[in-house]
């Protein structure tokens, strides 16, 4: 009689209860790794994002100042950013290298940013040209001229 309550009684085994622990930890840490790694891709992608502004906002200075003043300047590398805060990527280092070209008065602008501790370091750059001359706007007064004043 003892068999026959045996088979009458529903429920898991423990092999069923040890595998089902098994499947479900090794679940979790595949989650776990998982978030994880996309954590530290979008730090990554935070920090280039950072990299490709400053590269930006040293391109427009460039072209704001004019690559004549710029270069009678002499300032073609620095930092954003302050030691305290190397670690952690906190300090954007910046290399602007120009070259005058053949044709009159244009500059090759190549400008490196780069960041990130000394065994990892990343970096972002771009080129372009630029004229020597800048950009001259020519104010017509025509209208002016013919008393069609606005």
């Amino acid at each position: 009689m003892n068999y026959l309550n045996r088979k009458k009684i529903k429920g898991f085994s423990l092999i069923e209860m040890v595998i089902a622990a098994a499947i479900l930890s090794v679940a979790v840490v595949a989650i776990s790794s998982i978030s994880t790694r996309s954590l530290l891709a979008v730090n990554r992608n935070i920090e280039y994002e950072q990299a490709w502004g400053i590269l930006d906002q040293q391109l427009t200075l460039i072209e704001q100042v004019g690559i004549n003043a710029f270069l009678e300047a002499g300032e073609f590398s620095g930092q954003f950013g302050s030691d305290e805060t190397r670690d952690s990527g906190g300090v954007h280092y910046w290399q602007v290298q120009a070259s005058e070209l053949e044709a009159d008065d244009l500059y090759r602008i190549d400008v490196t940013i780069s960041w990130g501790a000394e065994n990892h370091v990343r970096q972002v750059s771009a080129s372009t040209i630029l004229n020597g001359n800048g950009t001259v706007i020519e104010d017509n007064d025509d209208d002016q001229e013919d008393g069609n004043a606005a």
